[in-house]
């Protein structure tokens, strides 16, 4: 289902909204989910009070809030208006940004980290080479690129029930081995990378866990 930019954008934001609420209990509450133990691993990485920049912050809970709360500082984007305000609540200390991602401006090398857990599937697939390529200017040398990626390769689809929520929402991603050519091809190294299959409130789904950095850092 290959829609326009501004339908997929439509689509995300109304799905979002309509879930706001429903989906700040059910990440508040999901203590063993993946994501984690991906953070974890980012964090254990960083230098302290690091920038970092994440894509789709949601709620602001659980990613926005753990990142806080480690003493760094965090800029979260959402293109969803009522997760922001939920976000705001939830991490008072960071700065949040209504924006879609692929509309961002932001200063080359500003960020130690750049996050994006669950979001970029929202993102037509053809923009991904551009969206890789402004993660990679936007981080420092030394940076690191967190994500969670889909694993089939789909133009696109409907999907009629986000999450189990009962709100529409529109996903799309590539194979593996074309996300990984995506990103070495933007500067973008994965240093770790993993399918990993996770239970959500619809049922099982596959994901593809990427830990990047710039390629410059390799070459030093």
């Amino acid at each position: 289902m290959d829609l326009g930019d501004e339908e997929v954008a439509a689509l995300v934001r109304s799905g979002y909204d309509a879930i706001a609420e429903r989906y700040l209990r059910y990440a508040a509450g999901a203590h063993s989910h993946p994501r984690h133990e991906w953070l974890g691993r980012l964090l254990d990485v960083l230098r302290p009070g690091s920038r970092i920049l994440e894509l789709g912050c949601g709620p602001g809970v659980p990613t926005a809030r753990d990142i806080a709360e480690a003493g760094h500082r965090l800029v979260g984007v959402d293109i969803s208006p009522r997760q922001l305000d939920l976000a705001r609540r939830s991490v008072p200390g960071a700065t949040f940004i209504e924006a879609d991602m692929l509309a961002l401006e932001l200063e080359p090398g500003s960020f130690d980290a750049v996050v994006a857990l669950y979001s970029i599937i929202h993102v037509p697939r053809r923009h991904y080479p551009v969206l890789f390529e402004r993660i990679h200017r936007w981080l420092t040398p030394e940076g690191w690129f967190l994500a969670s990626l889909g694993t089939g390769d789909s133009a696109g689809w409907l999907e009629e029930d986000l999450l189990g929520f009962g709100a529409k929402n529109w996903t799309n991603s590539c194979d593996v081995t074309t996300t990984e050519r995506l990103l070495h091809a933007s500067g973008l190294v994965p240093e770790v990378v993993e399918i990993v299959d996770q239970g959500e409130p619809s049922g099982p789904e596959r994901w593809l866990y990427v830990l990047a950095r710039p390629e410059e850092h390799g070459a030093a």
